[in-house]
């Protein structure tokens, strides 16, 4: 389904793994999977505040969050 390793930890709630991956510099919050859903939107849309706190701090909101 084109999900990132952080797109997974993000849509299933694992803030420890979202931390992990975010503080990796080759790691893109950004980066969409094939419907352009984002790693913060996946996190938003299943209501694990604290995975979109963490991605919103490294700034992973991207272009394509509001879709």
């Amino acid at each position: 389904m084109g999900f990132t390793p952080l797109a997974w930890a993000s849509r299933n709630g694992h803030e420890e793994v979202v931390e992990i991956f975010i503080g990796r510099e080759e790691v893109s919050p950004d980066k969409p999977n094939w419907r352009g859903q984002t790693p913060l939107l996946h996190a938003a849309g299943r209501g694990h505040v604290r995975a979109v706190e963490i991605l919103l701090r490294r700034g992973g909101g991207g272009p394509r969050c509001h879709r």
